[in-house]
């Protein structure tokens, strides 16, 4: 663009070159497609050129036969075919020459006066049998400062020009519609009803308000006295339009509005992205809630669930207690003076009667209690399969070619790899092997605090071991030299003595045995969550440093919208 004399003017294209810049960092941030990052690029590098004026249409809508006709001279190809399969930029030059660009631009050369301020753009045909110029065009018109969209009186307004004309919109681009071949119409009487269907047909699929020129360009060289009186001095009124539109002033509001549209255009394309990757977040920070409270009630119910288990323990060693009260109440006393006497007979009454089967029964219940541990672990990773599964599957459709790749690909991976360490429990999950693992920890424990070794005695067989020293004062509590009279006093006391003892140890074996539980039910509720934990923190991290960047992006996109708005408005002042 040749330099301006307004210093707004300046000022606004400095500011629109600046907000292109920090678009473009926005969308790389955002993973944004490379033809979408080019045609920014393309935008503030269009500021420094001529006003372009672009010509579409249909194949044989009569494009180079309009843009022939507006210069005065056939400096373009004509036919009844696809014959435009280039894009063709008209430039001013001294001499008529052509010459090959990149990215199929043919740069054509003209002396004329028109092309000293503005550049025209014949683009190949839409809705072609030949669907690569379709894609030129398309990928034109982000770069038109005004449209040109012919049209024709014997096929007007088809889908296919709607669906073009619904494109050129997105792209906020200004529309002149020339209605091209009304030498093929009878009287003014059908012009009038092709130009209302159009504009009717414009404005209710559209919502656009068309400024539409009926023109007919095979008759732009025909002396008006041999037209009719309906169709003389059409082809001039658009002639005159375009030169009016074209003014310095309206040349250069258009030309400053290009580079607003493109950028408004992304800015709304990539607002919607944005939203889906923080709907997405949002969907798993509510997931990594539902984890947090759902690993912190199986914290509380397995808390409340292992005092119940460890009850069933506890009642064992005190029916025992309660077996022992009624053995020494039965045994100890001056009636059975002589039975006392017999150490390996009060023995024997005393396993089969108090200690019975308590060993097997603790044995069994601890068995139960590292059971329900061992299935509870593994509940909880086909709890976090569970998890994984949803979150991969509940957004697969949108996130299939709509989220950027970056975003997409991390987000799976640190699903997966939850998936993954889940997977890899439930597969290597041995409960056999675990249960033993979590018998060998407790009785360790016990071992670490009881009065006797364990060496490679079990758990009950320990018991025995430790509770069959309660008899050893028991069953010497009379001597053959001792007189009966002396046996009215020694004997009770003896027994009291016997089922304090008693109460004692029971009581300090279960306090042992309880704190060896607690202190492997600790560590293993302690082992599981944590495991469950660190499998999760990396997508943790990743949802807490993804939402960050997301609204720190979304606080630019928000402010390069005002921006672009201003700007607008400061255009539509000059």
């Amino acid at each position: 663009m040749p330099r301006l004399l307004s210093e707004q003017a300046e000022k606004i294209i400095t500011a629109e070159r600046l907000l292109l810049l920090r678009l473009h960092t926005l969308l790389a941030g955002l993973e944004g497609e490379a033809a979408d990052l080019q045609r920014v690029q393309d935008s503030m590098a269009q500021l420094d050129q001529l006003f372009l004026l672009v010509v579409v249409g249909e194949f044989n809508s009569g494009k180079s036969a309009l843009i022939n006709a507006l210069l005065g001279e056939p400096v373009l190809q004509e036919g009844v075919t696809p014959t435009t399969a280039s894009v063709h930029l008209l430039r001013y030059g001294n001499k008529q020459q052509q010459e090959q660009g990149k990215d199929n631009i043919v740069y054509v050369s003209y002396p004329a006066e028109w092309l000293h301020h503005i550049n025209i753009v014949d683009t190949p045909g839409t809705n072609a049998v030949l669907r690569r110029h379709q894609k030129i065009t398309e990928q034109f018109v982000p770069r038109s400062d005004l449209v040109l969209f012919i049209t024709s009186v014997d096929r007007p307004f088809t889908e296919s020009e709607r669906q073009f004309l619904s494109l050129i919109r997105e792209w906020g681009k200004k529309v002149i519609l020339v209605l091209n071949k009304i030498d093929l119409l009878r009287d003014e009487t059908e012009l009038d009803e092709v130009i209302t269907f159009v504009r009717r047909e414009a404005q209710r699929t559209l919502g656009l308000e068309l400024e539409v020129f009926p023109v007919s360009v095979r008759m732009a060289h025909v002396e008006e006295v041999d037209l009719p009186p309906w169709q003389q001095g059409r082809f001039q009124a658009l002639r005159d339009h375009l030169l009016r539109r074209l003014d310095e002033r309206q040349r250069l509001q258009l030309k400053l509005s290009t580079p607003l549209g493109v950028g408004r255009r992304f800015l709304d394309k990539y607002a919607v992205l944005l939203q889906e990757q923080q709907a997405l977040l949002r969907s798993d920070q509510v997931a990594l809630q539902e984890i947090d409270q759902h690993l912190t009630a199986y914290e509380v119910e397995m808390r409340r669930d292992f005092v119940y288990h460890l009850s069933h323990v506890q009642k064992v060693l005190y029916q025992m207690a309660d077996r022992g009260d009624r053995f020494f109440d039965e045994y100890v006393r001056l009636t059975r003076f002589i039975d006392l006497l017999n150490s390996e007979k009060v023995r024997g009454a005393f396993q089969r009667e108090v200690m019975a089967d308590m060993a097997a029964q603790v044995d069994r219940q601890v068995s139960d209690l590292i059971d329900w541990l061992v299935e509870k672990d593994y509940q909880q990773w086909q709890a976090i399969m569970s998890f994984t599964n949803e979150q991969v599957n509940r957004y697969q459709d949108r996130v299939i070619g709509s989220l950027p790749e970056r975003f997409t690909m991390n987000r799976r991976q640190l699903l997966d790899s939850i998936g993954e360490a889940a997977r890899r429990s439930i597969e290597a999950y041995d409960k056999d092997a675990e249960a033993r693992k979590l018998a060998d920890a407790i009785q360790m424990s016990l071992a670490q605090t009881a009065l006797v070794e364990v060496g490679a005695i079990g758990l009950g067989a320990l018991l025995v071991k430790i509770l069959v020293a309660t008899l050893a004062d028991v069953t010497g509590i009379v001597a053959a030299s001792v007189l009966a009279t002396a046996g009215l006093y020694l004997i009770p006391a003896r027994r009291r003595k016997a089922k304090r003892e008693l109460h004692q140890q029971i009581s300090q074996l279960e306090e042992e045995l309880s704190q060896a539980l607690q202190d492997a039910f600790e560590r293993e509720l302690s082992n599981s969550l944590q495991r469950i934990r660190s499998a999760v923190t990396p997508y943790e991290l990743f949802v807490k440093q993804e939402t960050k960047r997301l609204q720190t992006q979304g606080k630019e996109l928000s402010a390069l919208q005002e921006e672009t708005q201003s700007l607008e408005e400061k255009v539509h002042a000059l």
